[in-house]
């Protein structure tokens, strides 16, 4: 009872005060248009969670708790659905020859334990079959190890097929397997948050290289911190 009570108040907490970053956010502008569009989305969000709030609530001083894990995993795909919408606005929806693949659902098991795992995922594919794939993923612990790469190359100039190299002001860790035509790149966003690219079916990192044009790697990284 103790550990689901904790769940609920972190849980609830976690949209509380995102909602309360919104209403403060708001109160410190200007008073321009912008300002004002934002307060809008973030009325019409915490519209979307207060209801489900307001009943998960009511279900536990009843302590039918049966119903409270029925509204709780209703918040919990909510949030989900609304954590994958906000940072899918970053990536593009289509590109030259490639498609993005639709997702059903965003499930908490697709995504993985948010303390240590997969907190968005995106796949795009061609006519040939060829697939890129994106993970953002929350690993604090593997951030450092990177760190340590970024702050030592040599550790990666014995591995020939693997580079350190620079972008938009990040640092990209690229490994290509060109025999298998297998391209992977991992850049840190924030020190919690990566992000992991990977192309099947490509042996040249120019198309990887337009892929990450047409990303808000800024934008990404400025919600990521």
């Amino acid at each position: 009872m103790c550990f689901f009570s904790l769940k609920y108040f972190f849980l609830t907490g976690t949209i509380l005060l995102s909602l309360m970053g919104y209403s403060y956010a708001i109160s410190d502008s200007d008073g321009s248009d912008v300002q004002a569009s934002e307060q809008k989305q973030a009325s019409k969000h915490s519209s979307m969670f207060l209801g489900d709030l307001k009943l998960f609530e009511e279900s536990l001083s009843r302590q039918d708790y049966i119903m409270s894990l029925e509204v709780l995993e209703k918040i919990k795909d909510r949030v989900l659905f609304q954590q994958h919408k906000v940072i899918a606005a970053f990536f593009p929806e289509k590109m030259e020859m490639w498609k993005v693949k639709k997702q059903d659902s965003v499930s908490e098991t697709e995504l993985g334990d948010d303390n240590y795992g997969v907190i968005f995922t995106q796949r795009y594919f061609n006519k040939q079959g060829h697939t890129i794939e994106v993970n953002v993923v929350n690993a604090e612990e593997l951030i450092r190890d990177y760190k340590d790469v970024f702050n030592n190359p040599s550790l990666v100039k014995g591995m020939g097929n693997t580079q350190i190299i620079d972008y938009s002001g990040y640092k990209i860790i690229e490994t290509i397997l060109k025999d298998v035509k297998h391209i992977e790149q991992t850049i840190v966003l924030s020190n919690t948050v990566f992000m992991t690219i990977v192309a099947i079916g490509i042996d040249d990192d120019e198309t990887l290289k337009s892929f990450l044009d047409t990303i808000n790697i800024n934008g990404l990284g400025s919600y990521l911190n």
